[in-house]
């Protein structure tokens, strides 16, 4: 089995390919499926991928990471997508209302939480309202595009210091894993992205959960686009997901599965 990884672009948006091939010997007829999944997927899908493929050895998986607009723009202009994953509930409402998924094959798969995070040795920051007084000079969030930025500016908007904290953000535009990069550096007092992303470092922690009222929930979901060419082993991807062997993946990476 070979694997490839290659990095395209589109405008001035990052768009991770990971071609993960396929096994050899199996039963069935070839099939290769490409699916397309916001950041916050990307290591938790190549574990999965694997299991997947040992019980579909026939089927050849090719994943596209990306923001959400630029996934968003892809499956509208018609790129060869079968399968979404997003954990941006407005992109999946917009694609539907173009019909450009099959509505019936979209299902959440799971959910995950926001959290407020600082480096390791960091003391003097407890909670989100802290962000707006003097304790911070600088706090990074996820460009207004990305999923953990738009869920942030929500967070920030209920508890009333979204304009105060703005001026003093430094924005992540390559997803939400830059957001933990910048902060192991040290680049900023203080930074809100997804509870999941704390799993990958041991330089930062959590101070603070957003309560689960000031944001709408972080779901999963998935679904066949319009455009995939393999419907039925698309489908079949998707019931994957939701099984035990996933389900049990997801929650190793801090994900909350839904059934």
């Amino acid at each position: 089995m070979k694997k490839r990884t290659f990095l395209l672009l589109i405008g001035a948006s990052p768009v991770l390919s990971l071609n993960l091939g396929s096994c050899t010997g199996g039963q069935g007829k070839p099939v290769a499926l490409t699916i397309s999944c916001s950041y916050a997927y990307q290591e938790v899908i190549k574990e999965i991928d694997q299991i997947y493929r040992q019980a579909n050895p026939q089927v050849t998986t090719t994943y596209n990471i990306a923001n959400a607009g630029v996934i968003q723009r892809q499956i509208q202009m018609g790129f060869p997508v079968d399968v979404l994953i997003t954990s941006y509930p407005e992109q999946m409402d917009k694609l539907q209302a173009a019909g450009l998924i099959f509505a019936d094959t979209r299902t959440n798969i799971t959910r995950n939480f926001l959290v407020l995070i600082v480096p390791k040795n960091s003391t003097r920051i407890s909670g989100f309202r802290d962000l707006a007084t003097d304790k911070v000079k600088s706090v990074i969030l996820g460009d207004e595009k990305l999923g953990a930025g738009i869920y942030a500016k929500e967070t920030l908007t209920f508890f009333q210091i979204y304009d105060q904290v703005k001026p003093k953000a430094i924005f992540a535009h390559e997803g939400s894993g830059q957001i933990i990069e910048y902060m192991e550096q040290k680049k900023a007092d203080a930074g809100v992205t997804f509870l999941t992303e704390v799993k990958y470092s041991d330089k930062v922690k959590v101070v603070a959960v957003a309560p689960e009222n000031s944001y709408q929930p972080i779901l999963g979901m998935v679904a066949v686009t319009k455009n995939s060419t393999n419907y039925s082993t698309a489908k079949g991807y998707i019931n994957f997901l939701k099984s035990a062997p996933a389900k049990s993946v997801f929650q190793k990476y801090g994900f909350t599965p839904v059934d």
